[in-house]
């Protein structure tokens, strides 16, 4: 990933197994993360969990998934998604064990104040 500055921020998107949340919140607390955004959510991708055939065409069920959404500058952006993508494998790797994906982010504000930046 090239970064140019440190003081750009940036969107951390990971879209994993609920039962991986505990261990990667827990790596990310205690690697000096400020704070993240968990929603659960529901998906399909590479593993399909299974299909309903019903009278009437064929439809998929959507797989439970934990959606985590983190705001970070470019100096600690390899650094989460290290832990993202370690902590979110199984054991063996397996399809349906998740997605990271890293977006710039133009301007951030906090609501109470106002202020700009993190």
């Amino acid at each position: 990933m090239e970064i140019k500055e440190e003081s750009q921020v940036f969107k951390v998107v990971a879209v994993v197994r609920p039962a991986r949340l505990a261990d990667i919140e827990k790596n990310l607390l205690s690697s000096g993360l400020d704070g993240m955004t968990i929603v659960a959510a529901k998906g399909l991708g590479e593993e399909k969990q299974f299909t309903l055939r019903l009278f009437v065409g064929t439809f998929l069920s959507e797989l439970e998934r934990t959606k985590i959404e983190i705001i970070t500058t470019a100096d600690k952006v390899d650094k989460v998604v290290d832990i993202l993508v370690k902590q979110g494998k199984t054991d063996s790797g397996r399809p349906g064990d998740g997605i990271v994906y890293v977006l710039p982010v133009e301007k951030v504000l906090r609501i109470r104040t106002g202020k700009e930046g993190l």
